[in-house]
């Protein structure tokens, strides 16, 4: 049995960056609102721009919560049947391997992340490299089918 977690350290980071960035674009909107309506702009203008950077913030909130329900925290490998569960989603979800039907790598901005399972039904699971034993999870998935 082959099992590895998240350290805590990296769920925490990702608990907490939307409300992080809340609070940045919220400044930043509170600034700008402020800057707007001290040079004489109309109020309605600057409580425009105002909600324009809030709905911003909005999407990227939203974006980073979908990412959550797709990024392993935690998975256990039996040699058939891969159990994970997400951040998003604290149930834990089944996977038997031949559902699997490609690993790619994963790349950010900085290079490679980790790995993307794909499975049959077109869904990802995103797997990070701080995820321990997320290597040795690959490796043994690669070489039990022809992914």
């Amino acid at each position: 049995m082959l099992s590895g977690a998240m350290p805590r350290s990296v769920r925490i980071f990702y608990r907490f960056s939307p409300g992080v960035i809340c609070l940045v674009f919220a400044g930043l909107g509170l600034l700008n609102f402020r800057a707007a309506s001290a040079t004489g702009a109309t109020p309605i203008r600057a409580l425009a721009l105002f909600m324009v950077i809030l709905a911003l913030a909005a999407i990227i909130v939203v974006a980073q919560w979908r990412f959550e329900r797709r990024l392993i925290a935690e998975f256990s490998y039996d040699g058939y049947m891969l159990q994970f569960r997400t951040l998003g989603i604290p149930e834990t979800q089944l996977s038997p391997h031949p559902a699997i039907v490609k690993i790619k790598d994963w790349r950010g901005r900085s290079g490679r992340a980790g790995y993307r399972l794909i499975f049959g039904d077109g869904q990802n699971a995103y797997l990070e490299f701080s995820v321990s034993n997320s290597t040795e999870l690959v490796t043994r998935l690669q070489g039990t089918a022809k992914l």
